[in-house]
């Protein structure tokens, strides 16, 4: 991997995923961080931080291997990605993040990440449905209107099989 995906890597989701969070969980806590003490919280953030990281890789595998770029909005993808995880739901990588920081969230059961996690969610919603989709519809025109009509933005609008 090259050293300006290691740049991307460390800088936009450490920001989002560790730096703050740890921030955030050192003025809650202090220096004593616990975990929740409840065992489903616990077990379910460990299913949401597993799933969220293995979809983030693969999201960022897609966008690199197959989109020829990055997330990142200085380095954009020049091609579209629609296969993949991206032939399930249009923004997996949003899922991922939004799913790490749900499990971090419910693993430390603190209420400073629980605001963090909101403000992420709702400015990076914003950003994609006000923002990001007007762009990528202006840069791959009808190919990206026609994989908008027919995968959701959040959640899957249909199964599919792999291989049919």
């Amino acid at each position: 991997m090259n050293k300006d995906l290691w740049k991307l890597i460390l800088t936009v989701p450490g920001t989002v995923l560790v730096y703050v969070p740890l921030l955030l969980l050192l003025l809650e806590f202090g220096v004593h961080i616990e975990s929740t003490r409840w065992i489903m919280p616990y077990l379910f953030s460990v299913v949401l931080f597993w799933g969220g990281l293995v979809g983030l890789v693969m999201s960022f595998n897609s966008l690199v291997n197959m989109g020829k770029g990055t997330p990142a909005p200085w380095k954009p993808t020049t091609q579209l990605v629609t296969t993949g995880i991206y032939r399930y739901v249009r923004n997996p990588m949003l899922l991922s993040v939004w799913s790490i920081l749900l499990a971090e969230t419910l693993y430390f059961g603190s209420w400073y990440l629980a605001v963090w996690t909101v403000l992420v969610v709702a400015a990076s919603a914003y950003y994609t449905v006000k923002i990001e989709e007007v762009k990528l519809a202006n840069k791959f025109g009808q190919s990206y209107i026609t994989y908008k009509l027919e995968v959701g933005r959040w959640l899957p609008k249909k199964i599919r099989i792999p291989g049919n």
